[in-house]
């Protein structure tokens, strides 16, 4: 059982790094296209 729990552990860690990884990227991805968004919006606005 000692061995299950090490490898439900071992999936709980990979799953919650995962998590982690892919919420930081997508905040990252959405932070820089957003800022791009803006960039776009004033030169539109500035013509």
């Amino acid at each position: 059982s000692f061995v299950a729990y090490q490898k439900r552990e071992r999936g709980s860690r990979f799953i919650w790094l995962f998590r982690t990884y892919f919420l930081t990227h997508i905040f990252f991805f959405w932070s820089a296209f957003g800022v791009s968004l803006d960039t776009l919006v004033e030169l539109g606005c500035s013509w």
